[in-house]
């Protein structure tokens, strides 16, 4: 059995850390990168996703409009496709507080 040199005895012990994701999203971001790309609405609710991750999480309700020019057809496809994703607690600015949780 060969002996191991110091260096490769250092080397076994060193810990890398990845860096935190951070995100200017309004909204939240993921937090395994920060990102979202963008939103999907299921009747009055707002769903922000990263497709990347598979990651979900609900801005609200009734925030934004467009949900009333859409159909139940369309709220079934993102309902589907959301399905698929987790749902998480998205990521915040360093600089923006977490906004308060949405009943």
């Amino acid at each position: 059995m060969s002996e191991m040199t110091s260096r490769e005895m250092t080397m076994g012990n060193v810990v890398t850390f990845e860096p935190k994701p951070t995100t200017d999203e309004y909204f939240g971001g993921c937090p395994h990168c920060g990102r979202s790309d963008g939103y999907v609405n299921v009747g009055r609710e707002h769903w922000f996703s990263c497709g990347r991750h598979k990651t979900k999480w609900r801005a609200g309700e009734n925030l934004f409009s467009g949900w009333r020019d859409e159909n139940e057809q369309l709220w079934q496809h993102n309902r589907f496709m959301l399905a698929e994703y987790m749902t998480v607690e998205p990521i915040y600015s360093a600089s923006t507080t977490q906004r308060e949780p949405v009943p």
